[in-house]
């Protein structure tokens, strides 16, 4: 997915009475490109501690972790499951 359809589709998403923003997240997730970052709170708390912020927004942390997985040349998806389960 393009950056710019995946934000039109978040503005689409988010007009669905019911829908939140941890479901339309996660919609994007995993039906999305295997680009997209949840960006929820352990994607949040680990680019918090690794940055040394106190906080940083979902979209940021999923920004950065997604920016950082291209440099690694790792996948987004993997990155972002070992975020995961270095959190457990």
């Amino acid at each position: 997915m393009q950056p710019r359809r995946v934000g039109q589709l978040e503005e689409v998403l988010r007009g669905v009475p019911g829908m939140g923003e941890l479901m339309v997240r996660s919609l994007l997730t995993y039906a999305g490109g295997g680009d997209f970052v949840q960006g929820d709170e352990h994607v949040q708390h680990f680019v918090s501690d690794s940055i040394g912020r106190d906080a940083v927004p979902a979209e940021a942390a999923g920004h950065l972790v997604r920016n950082a997985a291209y440099e690694m040349l790792l996948s987004t998806r993997y990155l972002e499951h070992w975020i995961r389960q270095s959190a457990r």
